[in-house]
Protein backbone atom coordinates (compact mmCIF):
# COMPACT_ATOMS: atom_id res chain seq x y z
CA UNK A 1 0.00 0.00 0.00
CA UNK A 2 1.02 3.66 -0.19
CA UNK A 3 2.00 3.67 3.49
CA UNK A 4 4.36 0.69 3.00
CA UNK A 5 2.02 -1.95 4.40
CA UNK A 6 2.32 -5.32 2.66
CA UNK A 7 -0.81 -7.40 1.97
CA UNK A 8 -0.60 -10.91 0.50
CA UNK A 9 -3.63 -12.95 -0.53
CA UNK A 10 -3.35 -16.76 -0.63
CA UNK A 11 -5.54 -19.82 -0.49
CA UNK A 12 -4.88 -23.28 0.92
CA UNK A 13 -6.08 -26.15 -1.28
CA UNK A 14 -8.24 -28.89 0.19
CA UNK A 15 -5.64 -31.56 -0.56
CA UNK A 16 -2.76 -29.65 1.06
CA UNK A 17 -1.28 -31.70 3.92
CA UNK A 18 -1.18 -28.51 6.02
CA UNK A 19 -4.93 -28.01 5.66
CA UNK A 20 -6.71 -29.48 8.71
CA UNK A 21 -10.18 -28.33 7.57
CA UNK A 22 -10.41 -30.47 4.44
CA UNK A 23 -11.75 -27.70 2.17
CA UNK A 24 -10.12 -24.86 0.26
CA UNK A 25 -10.03 -21.57 2.15
CA UNK A 26 -8.24 -18.22 1.91
CA UNK A 27 -5.99 -15.97 4.00
CA UNK A 28 -4.84 -12.36 3.88
CA UNK A 29 -1.40 -11.88 5.42
CA UNK A 30 -0.35 -8.39 6.56
CA UNK A 31 3.01 -6.89 7.48
CA UNK A 32 3.94 -3.38 8.68
CA UNK A 33 7.71 -4.00 8.91
CA UNK A 34 8.71 -4.95 5.38
CA UNK A 35 7.77 -8.61 5.77
CA UNK A 36 9.68 -9.39 8.98
CA UNK A 37 6.51 -10.20 10.94
CA UNK A 38 2.99 -10.98 9.79
CA UNK A 39 -0.59 -11.07 11.05
CA UNK A 40 -3.30 -13.11 9.30
CA UNK A 41 -7.01 -12.70 8.53
CA UNK A 42 -9.18 -15.52 7.20
CA UNK A 43 -11.95 -14.21 4.85
CA UNK A 44 -14.83 -16.64 5.43
CA UNK A 45 -18.26 -14.95 5.35
CA UNK A 46 -20.31 -16.21 8.29
CA UNK A 47 -23.56 -16.16 6.32
CA UNK A 48 -22.29 -18.75 3.83
CA UNK A 49 -22.85 -22.49 4.46
CA UNK A 50 -20.17 -24.18 6.56
CA UNK A 51 -17.16 -25.47 4.65
CA UNK A 52 -17.90 -23.36 1.57
CA UNK A 53 -14.79 -23.44 -0.57
CA UNK A 54 -13.53 -19.86 -0.39
CA UNK A 55 -10.86 -17.96 -2.29
CA UNK A 56 -10.08 -14.27 -2.80
CA UNK A 57 -8.89 -11.98 -5.55
CA UNK A 58 -5.17 -12.18 -6.29
CA UNK A 59 -4.64 -8.68 -4.96
CA UNK A 60 -6.07 -6.09 -2.61
CA UNK A 61 -7.09 -2.88 -4.40
CA UNK A 62 -6.14 0.40 -2.75
CA UNK A 63 -9.02 2.69 -3.73
CA UNK A 64 -8.65 6.37 -4.58
CA UNK A 65 -10.43 7.23 -1.30
CA UNK A 66 -7.70 5.43 0.65
CA UNK A 67 -9.74 2.35 1.53
CA UNK A 68 -8.92 -1.22 0.50
CA UNK A 69 -11.13 -3.62 -1.47
CA UNK A 70 -10.93 -7.42 -1.49
CA UNK A 71 -13.09 -9.78 -3.56
CA UNK A 72 -14.19 -12.95 -1.75
CA UNK A 73 -15.82 -15.79 -3.69
CA UNK A 74 -17.12 -19.24 -2.79
CA UNK A 75 -18.33 -22.29 -4.69
CA UNK A 76 -21.78 -21.93 -6.21
CA UNK A 77 -23.62 -18.88 -7.50
CA UNK A 78 -24.54 -16.19 -4.99
CA UNK A 79 -21.32 -16.62 -3.07
CA UNK A 80 -19.51 -13.43 -4.11
CA UNK A 81 -18.78 -10.66 -1.65
CA UNK A 82 -16.81 -7.44 -1.19
CA UNK A 83 -14.72 -6.86 1.93
CA UNK A 84 -13.58 -3.29 2.64
CA UNK A 85 -10.99 -1.97 5.07
CA UNK A 86 -10.45 1.62 6.21
CA UNK A 87 -7.29 0.96 8.22
CA UNK A 88 -4.82 -0.54 5.72
CA UNK A 89 -6.11 -4.09 6.20
CA UNK A 90 -5.98 -4.32 10.00
CA UNK A 91 -9.74 -4.88 10.11
CA UNK A 92 -12.38 -5.49 7.45
CA UNK A 93 -15.41 -3.63 8.75
CA UNK A 94 -17.52 -3.39 5.57
CA UNK A 95 -18.80 -6.59 3.99
CA UNK A 96 -21.52 -6.75 1.35
CA UNK A 97 -22.73 -9.13 -1.34
CA UNK A 98 -21.82 -8.70 -5.00
CA UNK A 99 -23.78 -9.74 -8.09
CA UNK A 100 -22.21 -10.74 -11.41
CA UNK A 101 -24.15 -10.41 -14.66
CA UNK A 102 -23.98 -13.08 -17.36
CA UNK A 103 -22.76 -16.03 -15.26
CA UNK A 104 -24.71 -19.27 -15.48
CA UNK A 105 -26.44 -20.54 -12.35
CA UNK A 106 -24.60 -23.86 -12.62
CA UNK A 107 -21.14 -22.23 -12.71
CA UNK A 108 -19.31 -24.45 -10.21
CA UNK A 109 -16.26 -22.37 -9.20
CA UNK A 110 -15.58 -19.30 -7.03
CA UNK A 111 -15.97 -16.64 -9.71
CA UNK A 112 -13.52 -13.99 -8.51
CA UNK A 113 -11.10 -16.48 -7.01
CA UNK A 114 -8.18 -15.52 -9.25
CA UNK A 115 -9.19 -12.02 -10.32
CA UNK A 116 -7.03 -8.89 -10.21
CA UNK A 117 -8.49 -5.46 -9.52
CA UNK A 118 -7.93 -2.00 -11.02
CA UNK A 119 -9.59 1.38 -10.48
CA UNK A 120 -9.81 3.95 -13.28
CA UNK A 121 -9.45 7.67 -12.66
CA UNK A 122 -13.22 7.94 -13.14
CA UNK A 123 -13.73 5.77 -10.05
CA UNK A 124 -14.92 2.77 -12.04
CA UNK A 125 -13.54 -0.54 -10.71
CA UNK A 126 -12.40 -3.34 -13.01
CA UNK A 127 -11.70 -7.01 -12.40
CA UNK A 128 -9.82 -9.29 -14.81
CA UNK A 129 -11.34 -12.66 -13.95
CA UNK A 130 -10.24 -16.16 -14.92
CA UNK A 131 -13.26 -18.05 -16.24
CA UNK A 132 -13.98 -21.64 -17.23
CA UNK A 133 -14.43 -21.40 -21.01
CA UNK A 134 -17.00 -24.20 -21.10
CA UNK A 135 -19.54 -21.94 -19.37
CA UNK A 136 -19.13 -18.93 -21.69
CA UNK A 137 -19.71 -18.25 -25.39
CA UNK A 138 -16.73 -19.30 -27.55
CA UNK A 139 -14.21 -16.70 -28.65
CA UNK A 140 -15.00 -15.60 -32.21
CA UNK A 141 -12.86 -16.99 -35.01
CA UNK A 142 -11.24 -19.79 -33.00
CA UNK A 143 -13.18 -23.01 -33.37
CA UNK A 144 -11.00 -24.66 -30.73
CA UNK A 145 -12.19 -27.89 -29.12
CA UNK A 146 -12.06 -27.34 -25.37
CA UNK A 147 -10.18 -30.00 -23.44
CA UNK A 148 -11.17 -31.53 -20.16
CA UNK A 149 -8.53 -29.70 -18.11
CA UNK A 150 -8.63 -26.17 -16.75
CA UNK A 151 -5.77 -25.23 -19.07
CA UNK A 152 -8.41 -24.01 -21.54
CA UNK A 153 -9.63 -21.33 -19.16
CA UNK A 154 -9.30 -17.71 -20.23
CA UNK A 155 -9.71 -14.16 -18.96
CA UNK A 156 -12.65 -11.74 -19.11
CA UNK A 157 -12.87 -8.09 -18.06
CA UNK A 158 -15.67 -7.03 -15.70
CA UNK A 159 -16.55 -3.57 -14.40
CA UNK A 160 -18.46 -2.11 -11.47
CA UNK A 161 -19.82 1.43 -11.19
CA UNK A 162 -21.03 1.09 -7.59
CA UNK A 163 -17.91 0.07 -5.64
CA UNK A 164 -18.36 -3.62 -6.32
CA UNK A 165 -22.03 -4.21 -5.56
CA UNK A 166 -22.82 -5.12 -9.19
CA UNK A 167 -20.47 -6.32 -11.92
CA UNK A 168 -21.04 -6.41 -15.68
CA UNK A 169 -18.95 -8.06 -18.41
CA UNK A 170 -16.99 -5.61 -20.58
CA UNK A 171 -15.15 -7.81 -23.08
CA UNK A 172 -13.05 -10.92 -23.59
CA UNK A 173 -9.46 -10.48 -22.50
CA UNK A 174 -6.77 -12.44 -24.33
CA UNK A 175 -7.03 -16.00 -25.64
CA UNK A 176 -7.69 -19.55 -24.50
CA UNK A 177 -5.11 -20.88 -22.06
CA UNK A 178 -4.11 -17.42 -20.79
CA UNK A 179 -4.70 -16.76 -17.09
CA UNK A 180 -3.16 -15.61 -13.77
CA UNK A 181 -2.96 -11.91 -14.72
CA UNK A 182 -1.11 -9.15 -12.86
CA UNK A 183 -1.05 -5.42 -13.72
CA UNK A 184 1.81 -2.97 -13.07
CA UNK A 185 1.97 0.77 -13.78
CA UNK A 186 5.30 1.71 -15.40
CA UNK A 187 7.23 4.90 -14.75
CA UNK A 188 6.30 6.31 -18.17
CA UNK A 189 2.59 5.95 -17.35
CA UNK A 190 1.91 2.86 -19.44
CA UNK A 191 0.61 -0.39 -18.00
CA UNK A 192 2.19 -3.84 -18.15
CA UNK A 193 0.06 -6.99 -18.00
CA UNK A 194 1.84 -10.26 -17.36
CA UNK A 195 0.04 -13.59 -17.42
CA UNK A 196 0.59 -17.33 -17.77
CA UNK A 197 0.15 -19.33 -20.97
CA UNK A 198 -0.83 -22.97 -20.34
CA UNK A 199 -0.89 -25.99 -22.67
CA UNK A 200 -3.19 -24.65 -25.41
CA UNK A 201 -0.50 -22.81 -27.37
CA UNK A 202 3.25 -22.67 -27.19
CA UNK A 203 5.54 -21.46 -25.82
CA UNK A 204 4.25 -22.09 -22.30
CA UNK A 205 5.17 -19.83 -19.42
CA UNK A 206 5.04 -16.17 -18.41
CA UNK A 207 4.34 -13.52 -21.06
CA UNK A 208 3.58 -9.80 -20.91
CA UNK A 209 2.01 -7.10 -23.08
CA UNK A 210 1.90 -3.32 -22.87
CA UNK A 211 -1.25 -1.32 -22.24
CA UNK A 212 -2.59 2.12 -21.48
CA UNK A 213 -4.82 3.55 -18.78
CA UNK A 214 -7.88 5.38 -20.05
CA UNK A 215 -10.08 7.81 -18.11
CA UNK A 216 -12.77 5.15 -17.88
CA UNK A 217 -10.84 1.94 -18.25
CA UNK A 218 -7.74 0.19 -19.46
CA UNK A 219 -6.66 -1.39 -22.73
CA UNK A 220 -3.93 -3.87 -23.66
CA UNK A 221 -2.62 -4.72 -27.10
CA UNK A 222 -2.45 -8.51 -27.31
CA UNK A 223 -1.59 -8.24 -31.02
CA UNK A 224 1.78 -6.53 -30.48
CA UNK A 225 4.89 -8.66 -30.00
CA UNK A 226 4.85 -10.16 -26.52
CA UNK A 227 7.60 -10.25 -23.91
CA UNK A 228 8.47 -13.91 -23.23
CA UNK A 229 9.68 -13.82 -19.62
CA UNK A 230 9.75 -17.58 -19.03
CA UNK A 231 9.60 -20.43 -21.55
CA UNK A 232 11.21 -23.21 -19.52
CA UNK A 233 8.24 -25.57 -19.31
CA UNK A 234 8.69 -28.17 -22.09
CA UNK A 235 5.88 -28.21 -24.63
CA UNK A 236 5.08 -31.86 -23.89
CA UNK A 237 4.30 -31.12 -20.23
CA UNK A 238 1.36 -29.48 -18.53
CA UNK A 239 2.12 -25.97 -17.36
CA UNK A 240 2.63 -26.35 -13.64
CA UNK A 241 3.38 -22.76 -12.73
CA UNK A 242 2.92 -19.15 -13.56
CA UNK A 243 1.35 -16.65 -11.16
CA UNK A 244 3.92 -14.01 -12.10
CA UNK A 245 3.89 -10.45 -10.82
CA UNK A 246 6.12 -7.57 -11.97
CA UNK A 247 7.51 -4.50 -10.19
CA UNK A 248 9.64 -1.71 -11.67
CA UNK A 249 12.77 -0.58 -9.85
CA UNK A 250 14.05 2.99 -9.57
CA UNK A 251 16.52 2.40 -12.44
CA UNK A 252 13.68 1.42 -14.78
CA UNK A 253 14.42 -2.30 -14.87
CA UNK A 254 11.61 -4.78 -14.20
CA UNK A 255 11.55 -7.74 -11.82
CA UNK A 256 9.09 -10.61 -12.32
CA UNK A 257 8.71 -13.57 -9.96
CA UNK A 258 6.97 -16.77 -11.01
CA UNK A 259 7.03 -20.56 -10.87
CA UNK A 260 7.50 -23.06 -13.68
CA UNK A 261 7.56 -26.82 -14.24
CA UNK A 262 10.97 -27.92 -15.51
CA UNK A 263 12.14 -30.88 -17.54
CA UNK A 264 12.45 -32.76 -14.24
CA UNK A 265 8.64 -32.37 -13.89
CA UNK A 266 9.15 -30.48 -10.62
CA UNK A 267 7.87 -26.98 -9.88
CA UNK A 268 10.55 -24.33 -9.43
CA UNK A 269 10.36 -20.71 -8.27
CA UNK A 270 12.39 -18.08 -10.06
CA UNK A 271 12.87 -14.31 -10.40
CA UNK A 272 13.99 -12.55 -13.57
CA UNK A 273 15.23 -8.96 -13.93
CA UNK A 274 14.66 -7.52 -17.38
CA UNK A 275 14.14 -4.37 -19.46
CA UNK A 276 11.80 -3.47 -22.30
CA UNK A 277 13.93 -3.66 -25.49
CA UNK A 278 14.78 -0.27 -27.00
CA UNK A 279 13.38 -1.10 -30.40
CA UNK A 280 9.87 -1.49 -28.97
CA UNK A 281 9.91 0.90 -26.03
CA UNK A 282 7.50 3.24 -27.84
CA UNK A 283 5.37 0.45 -29.20
CA UNK A 284 1.71 1.28 -29.45
CA UNK A 285 0.28 -0.12 -26.26
CA UNK A 286 -3.34 0.54 -27.12
CA UNK A 287 -5.15 -1.75 -29.56
CA UNK A 288 -5.99 -0.17 -32.90
CA UNK A 289 -9.70 0.45 -33.18
CA UNK A 290 -11.30 0.39 -36.61
CA UNK A 291 -14.50 2.34 -37.14
CA UNK A 292 -16.67 1.33 -40.08
CA UNK A 293 -18.47 4.35 -41.51
CA UNK A 294 -21.86 3.52 -42.96
CA UNK A 295 -22.10 4.56 -46.58
CA UNK A 296 -18.36 5.14 -46.81
CA UNK A 297 -17.63 2.12 -48.96
CA UNK A 298 -15.59 2.68 -52.11
CA UNK A 299 -17.49 2.22 -55.35
CA UNK A 300 -14.29 1.30 -57.19
CA UNK A 301 -12.91 -2.18 -57.50
CA UNK A 302 -9.48 -2.86 -56.04
CA UNK A 303 -8.09 -3.71 -59.47
CA UNK A 304 -9.16 -0.26 -60.68
CA UNK A 305 -7.29 1.52 -57.89
CA UNK A 306 -3.79 0.21 -58.48
CA UNK A 307 -1.58 -1.07 -61.23
CA UNK A 308 2.00 -2.10 -61.95
CA UNK A 309 4.01 0.73 -63.52
CA UNK A 310 7.21 -1.27 -64.01
CA UNK A 311 7.61 -4.91 -63.12
CA UNK A 312 7.80 -8.49 -64.38
CA UNK A 313 6.40 -8.46 -67.90
CA UNK A 314 5.18 -4.87 -67.54
CA UNK A 315 6.86 -1.80 -69.06
CA UNK A 316 10.38 -3.12 -68.64
CA UNK A 317 13.39 -0.82 -69.24
CA UNK A 318 15.62 -1.33 -72.24
CA UNK A 319 18.11 -4.03 -71.24
CA UNK A 320 21.38 -2.74 -69.80
CA UNK A 321 24.40 -4.56 -68.34
CA UNK A 322 23.53 -5.73 -64.85
CA UNK A 323 19.75 -5.41 -65.07
CA UNK A 324 17.99 -8.55 -63.81
CA UNK A 325 14.51 -7.19 -63.20
CA UNK A 326 14.88 -5.56 -59.79
CA UNK A 327 13.05 -2.24 -59.41
CA UNK A 328 12.27 -0.39 -56.19
CA UNK A 329 12.72 2.68 -53.94
CA UNK A 330 10.20 4.67 -56.00
CA UNK A 331 9.56 8.41 -55.61
CA UNK A 332 6.34 9.82 -57.19
CA UNK A 333 5.95 13.51 -58.03
CA UNK A 334 2.92 15.30 -59.50
CA UNK A 335 4.07 18.35 -61.44
CA UNK A 336 2.05 21.55 -61.54
CA UNK A 337 1.20 20.88 -65.19
CA UNK A 338 -0.48 17.58 -64.26
CA UNK A 339 2.35 15.27 -65.39
CA UNK A 340 3.29 12.43 -63.08
CA UNK A 341 6.97 11.48 -62.64
CA UNK A 342 8.10 8.37 -60.80
CA UNK A 343 11.78 7.87 -60.12
CA UNK A 344 13.09 4.46 -59.02
CA UNK A 345 16.17 2.27 -58.73
CA UNK A 346 16.83 -0.55 -61.22
CA UNK A 347 19.46 -3.26 -61.08
CA UNK A 348 20.03 -6.88 -60.29
CA UNK A 349 19.22 -7.03 -56.54
CA UNK A 350 18.28 -5.15 -53.38
CA UNK A 351 21.69 -3.47 -53.72
CA UNK A 352 23.40 -3.52 -57.12
CA UNK A 353 27.02 -2.36 -56.74
CA UNK A 354 29.29 -2.43 -59.80
CA UNK A 355 31.14 -5.64 -60.59
CA UNK A 356 33.47 -7.10 -59.72
CA UNK A 357 31.92 -6.55 -56.27
CA UNK A 358 34.07 -5.35 -53.39
CA UNK A 359 32.36 -7.44 -50.72
CA UNK A 360 34.59 -9.65 -48.54
CA UNK A 361 34.07 -13.36 -49.27
CA UNK A 362 31.99 -13.99 -46.13
CA UNK A 363 29.68 -11.04 -46.88
CA UNK A 364 29.26 -12.12 -50.50
CA UNK A 365 28.44 -15.67 -49.39
CA UNK A 366 25.73 -14.39 -47.03
CA UNK A 367 24.19 -12.17 -49.72
CA UNK A 368 24.13 -15.05 -52.20
CA UNK A 369 22.28 -17.12 -49.59
CA UNK A 370 19.76 -14.28 -49.31
CA UNK A 371 19.11 -14.33 -53.05
CA UNK A 372 21.75 -12.12 -54.65
CA UNK A 373 22.40 -13.56 -58.12
CA UNK A 374 25.93 -14.78 -58.82
CA UNK A 375 27.97 -14.20 -61.96
CA UNK A 376 26.58 -10.74 -62.67
CA UNK A 377 28.29 -8.46 -65.19
CA UNK A 378 27.36 -4.94 -64.08
CA UNK A 379 30.25 -2.56 -64.83
CA UNK A 380 28.36 0.48 -63.46
CA UNK A 381 25.97 -1.35 -61.11
CA UNK A 382 22.36 -0.28 -60.83
CA UNK A 383 21.00 3.05 -62.02
CA UNK A 384 18.24 5.55 -61.28
CA UNK A 385 15.41 5.60 -63.81
CA UNK A 386 12.28 7.61 -64.52
CA UNK A 387 8.84 6.94 -65.97
CA UNK A 388 6.13 9.53 -66.63
CA UNK A 389 2.39 9.79 -67.26
CA UNK A 390 0.52 12.64 -68.94
CA UNK A 391 -2.97 11.16 -68.66
CA UNK A 392 -3.49 10.96 -64.90
CA UNK A 393 -1.63 7.68 -64.47
CA UNK A 394 -3.59 5.63 -67.00
CA UNK A 395 -0.52 4.98 -69.16
CA UNK A 396 3.18 5.30 -68.46
CA UNK A 397 6.23 5.92 -70.63
CA UNK A 398 8.93 3.33 -71.02
CA UNK A 399 11.51 3.89 -68.28
CA UNK A 400 14.44 6.11 -69.19
CA UNK A 401 17.77 6.55 -67.45
CA UNK A 402 17.72 9.40 -64.97
CA UNK A 403 21.35 9.04 -63.85
CA UNK A 404 23.99 6.33 -64.33
CA UNK A 405 27.31 6.95 -62.59
CA UNK A 406 30.10 4.38 -62.20
CA UNK A 407 28.43 3.29 -58.93
CA UNK A 408 24.98 1.96 -58.01
CA UNK A 409 22.68 5.01 -58.12
CA UNK A 410 20.04 4.50 -55.45
CA UNK A 411 16.87 6.00 -54.04
CA UNK A 412 16.16 8.90 -56.40
CA UNK A 413 13.83 11.41 -54.72
CA UNK A 414 12.08 14.21 -56.63
CA UNK A 415 10.94 17.73 -55.71
CA UNK A 416 9.45 20.52 -57.88
CA UNK A 417 10.31 24.14 -56.99
CA UNK A 418 7.95 27.11 -57.55
CA UNK A 419 9.79 28.09 -60.77
CA UNK A 420 9.29 24.60 -62.25
CA UNK A 421 12.84 23.40 -61.55
CA UNK A 422 12.92 19.75 -60.51
CA UNK A 423 15.51 18.54 -58.00
CA UNK A 424 16.54 14.91 -57.68
CA UNK A 425 18.56 13.59 -54.74
CA UNK A 426 20.17 10.15 -54.81
CA UNK A 427 23.20 8.40 -53.37
CA UNK A 428 25.95 6.31 -54.91
CA UNK A 429 26.90 2.90 -53.56
CA UNK A 430 30.06 1.01 -54.48
CA UNK A 431 29.75 -1.93 -52.07
CA UNK A 432 32.94 -0.96 -50.17
CA UNK A 433 32.57 -1.85 -46.49
CA UNK A 434 35.43 0.32 -45.18
CA UNK A 435 35.17 3.87 -46.55
CA UNK A 436 38.15 4.93 -44.43
CA UNK A 437 40.42 2.70 -46.47
CA UNK A 438 39.52 4.50 -49.70
CA UNK A 439 37.31 7.62 -49.37
CA UNK A 440 36.66 7.56 -53.13
CA UNK A 441 34.60 4.39 -52.59
CA UNK A 442 32.38 5.84 -49.84
CA UNK A 443 28.61 6.24 -50.27
CA UNK A 444 27.81 9.84 -51.17
CA UNK A 445 24.60 11.84 -51.60
CA UNK A 446 24.15 14.04 -54.69
CA UNK A 447 21.54 16.47 -56.04
CA UNK A 448 20.95 17.15 -59.75
CA UNK A 449 18.54 19.65 -61.37
CA UNK A 450 16.22 19.72 -64.37
CA UNK A 451 14.60 22.79 -65.92
CA UNK A 452 12.70 21.00 -68.70
CA UNK A 453 10.30 18.75 -66.80
CA UNK A 454 12.83 15.99 -66.13
CA UNK A 455 13.89 15.42 -69.76
CA UNK A 456 17.51 16.45 -69.10
CA UNK A 457 19.49 16.86 -65.92
CA UNK A 458 22.43 19.05 -64.90
CA UNK A 459 24.99 19.67 -63.56
CA UNK A 460 27.27 16.69 -63.26
CA UNK A 461 26.66 14.97 -59.90
CA UNK A 462 28.88 16.17 -57.08
CA UNK A 463 28.78 15.19 -53.41
CA UNK A 464 27.01 17.42 -50.93
CA UNK A 465 28.75 18.80 -47.82
CA UNK A 466 28.77 16.00 -45.28
CA UNK A 467 30.13 15.56 -41.74
CA UNK A 468 30.37 11.81 -42.28
CA UNK A 469 32.97 9.54 -43.83
CA UNK A 470 30.14 7.90 -45.77
CA UNK A 471 26.54 9.04 -46.20
CA UNK A 472 23.25 8.27 -47.94
CA UNK A 473 19.76 9.73 -48.29
CA UNK A 474 16.34 8.29 -48.94
CA UNK A 475 14.63 11.68 -49.18
CA UNK A 476 12.25 13.23 -49.64
CA UNK A 477 13.51 16.80 -49.88
CA UNK A 478 11.23 19.38 -48.28
CA UNK A 479 10.38 22.86 -49.58
CA UNK A 480 9.79 25.17 -46.61
CA UNK A 481 7.59 28.25 -46.50
CA UNK A 482 10.59 30.59 -46.78
CA UNK A 483 11.67 28.91 -50.05
CA UNK A 484 14.56 26.89 -48.61
CA UNK A 485 15.02 23.23 -49.48
CA UNK A 486 15.88 20.77 -46.69
CA UNK A 487 17.48 17.35 -47.15
CA UNK A 488 18.36 14.80 -44.48
CA UNK A 489 21.23 12.35 -44.81
CA UNK A 490 22.58 9.68 -42.49
CA UNK A 491 26.11 8.37 -42.27
CA UNK A 492 29.08 7.07 -40.33
CA UNK A 493 30.83 9.60 -38.05
CA UNK A 494 34.61 9.76 -38.28
CA UNK A 495 34.94 8.79 -34.60
CA UNK A 496 33.31 5.43 -35.27
CA UNK A 497 30.17 6.11 -33.21
CA UNK A 498 26.63 5.07 -34.16
CA UNK A 499 25.18 6.18 -37.48
CA UNK A 500 23.90 9.76 -37.17
CA UNK A 501 21.72 12.21 -39.11
CA UNK A 502 22.63 15.54 -40.71
CA UNK A 503 20.35 18.27 -42.06
CA UNK A 504 21.41 20.12 -45.22
CA UNK A 505 19.82 23.30 -46.57
CA UNK A 506 19.80 25.03 -49.97
CA UNK A 507 18.64 28.65 -50.30
CA UNK A 508 19.25 28.96 -54.07
CA UNK A 509 17.09 26.26 -55.57
CA UNK A 510 19.45 23.34 -54.98
CA UNK A 511 22.53 24.89 -56.64
CA UNK A 512 24.52 25.03 -53.38
CA UNK A 513 24.08 23.42 -49.97
CA UNK A 514 25.15 24.08 -46.40
CA UNK A 515 25.25 21.85 -43.34
CA UNK A 516 22.82 23.10 -40.67
CA UNK A 517 23.09 20.50 -37.92
CA UNK A 518 23.71 16.91 -36.92
CA UNK A 519 21.59 14.67 -34.70
CA UNK A 520 22.97 11.64 -32.86
CA UNK A 521 21.95 9.11 -30.25
CA UNK A 522 23.46 6.15 -28.40
CA UNK A 523 22.24 3.90 -31.21
CA UNK A 524 22.07 4.05 -35.00
CA UNK A 525 19.84 6.56 -36.75
CA UNK A 526 19.27 6.03 -40.45
CA UNK A 527 16.80 6.64 -43.29
CA UNK A 528 15.63 9.94 -41.73
CA UNK A 529 12.82 12.15 -42.93
CA UNK A 530 12.05 15.78 -42.05
CA UNK A 531 8.84 17.82 -42.28
CA UNK A 532 7.79 21.40 -41.58
CA UNK A 533 4.74 21.78 -39.34
CA UNK A 534 2.11 24.53 -39.83
CA UNK A 535 3.66 26.59 -37.00
CA UNK A 536 7.10 26.49 -38.66
CA UNK A 537 8.49 23.91 -36.28
CA UNK A 538 10.52 21.09 -37.86
CA UNK A 539 10.07 17.43 -36.94
CA UNK A 540 12.52 14.66 -37.82
CA UNK A 541 12.01 10.91 -37.57
CA UNK A 542 14.48 8.09 -38.22
CA UNK A 543 14.77 4.34 -38.31
CA UNK A 544 15.26 1.78 -36.85
CA UNK A 545 13.56 2.74 -33.56
CA UNK A 546 11.31 5.51 -34.81
CA UNK A 547 13.31 8.17 -32.96
CA UNK A 548 11.68 11.58 -33.24
CA UNK A 549 12.96 15.08 -32.44
CA UNK A 550 11.96 18.70 -33.04
CA UNK A 551 13.61 21.97 -33.96
CA UNK A 552 12.32 25.44 -33.04
CA UNK A 553 15.04 27.36 -34.96
CA UNK A 554 14.67 26.08 -38.53
CA UNK A 555 16.95 23.09 -38.07
CA UNK A 556 19.98 24.59 -36.34
CA UNK A 557 19.36 22.78 -33.04
CA UNK A 558 17.23 19.78 -32.09
CA UNK A 559 15.66 18.19 -29.05
CA UNK A 560 17.14 14.91 -27.89
CA UNK A 561 15.84 12.04 -30.09
CA UNK A 562 13.12 10.10 -28.31
CA UNK A 563 12.71 6.48 -29.34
Amino acid sequence: LNDGTLLVTVHLLAQDIRNPDGFTHAYVHRSEDGGRTWTTTRPQPEEWPPKTETVTSRDVLEMTDGSQMLLVSGNGRGHDAIWRSRDAGRTWSEKYSASVEGVRDDYPFPFFGEAVLWQASSGRVFAIARVDSKFFPPLPGHGIELGATDHYDRMMLYASDDEGHAWKPVRDFGDYGEMYPAISRLQDGRLLLNFTVREVKHPLGIQAVLGVEEPDGLAFNFDCPRFLLDTQTPNDQDSGGGFGRTVQLDDGTLVTSYSYRGEDKQVHCETVRWSIPKDIQRMAAKPVRVEVVAGGESQSKAAECRGVLVGPGVNQPEPFPGYRGFVGWESPLLLRNGTWLVGFSAGYWHASPPTPVLYPPHTLAEYVKMGMPAGIDAPTGGRAMLTRSTDGGRTWSRPETLIDTPADDRHPSLLELPDGTILCSFFTYTGAEDPKADPALACRTHVIRSTDGGKTWRPEPRPLPSPFISDESDGPMVLTRDGSVLLTINGKPADGGPESVALLCSRDGGQSWELLSTVGADHDLYEPSVAELPNGRLVLIARPEGDICWSEDKGHTWTKPAG
